[in-house]
């Protein structure tokens, strides 16, 4: 997880949540295909095939599509530097991720239709493209976190930095060095010393 301190990759962040979300997805939707008992379909989670069937079908394809909306979220937000420019972004992002996500999803399990019924293949898409979205708004949300951190920072930097001086120029006008010596002399002090030299 990102903190305020490092900055969200859009296509490390989708890649991370494409493999992961389509290895599960393709787990679950086989177990419901398969629409076997309790213990059948634990049996079949824990089989290092279904893992195998699970990256194949699932982690890889979602790898690759996470590649494909992450480089178009980038295009989007990057140029971002408050919260508010990245709000105004938001339905663009939403939108690329969904449809994107839809469209490929739907073109990868278009060749199972002379295997599977229509209705078997339309939900899969469907369900990746609303986890891509999401995996967008996590994206979205976890950026703004660190462009507000960001500001913060910098605004506290002015602010100390405005301290700094206005403390320094408090100190050259109420003092002057010496040049005998290099200590610091009053304005009082200078004043005396200036009548005992008259």
């Amino acid at each position: 997880m990102n903190s305020q301190n490092d900055k969200p990759q859009p296509i490390t962040h989708m890649i991370t949540w494409g493999m992961l979300s389509g290895f599960v997805l393709a787990l679950l939707y086989a177990v419901w295909l398969g629409n076997a008992g309790l213990f059948a379909s634990l049996g079949f989670l824990l089989n290092p095939i279904a893992w195998v069937f699970a990256f194949g079908y699932g982690a890889f394809p979602g790898g690759v599509m996470g590649i494909l909306v992450g480089w178009f979220i980038k295009q989007f937000t990057e140029n971002a530097t408050t919260a508010d420019e990245l709000k105004a972004t938001r339905w663009q992002v939403y939108l690329i991720a969904f449809f994107l996500t839809l469209g490929i999803a739907s073109a990868l399990v278009a060749p199972l239709l002379t295997i599977f019924a229509l209705w078997v293949l339309i939900f899969p898409p469907f369900i990746a493209a609303t986890a891509s979205t999401y995996a967008a708004h996590r994206y979205l949300f976890q950026q703004r976190l660190y462009l507000e951190g960001q500001n913060t920072r910098k605004l506290k930097n002015d602010e100390k930095a405005k301290n700094e001086n206005a403390m320094l120029n408090r100190l050259s006008d109420e003092h002057m060095i010496d040049d005998n010596d290099g200590r610091f002399v009053g304005e009082s002090e200078t004043t005396v010393e200036s009548i005992d030299h008259q």
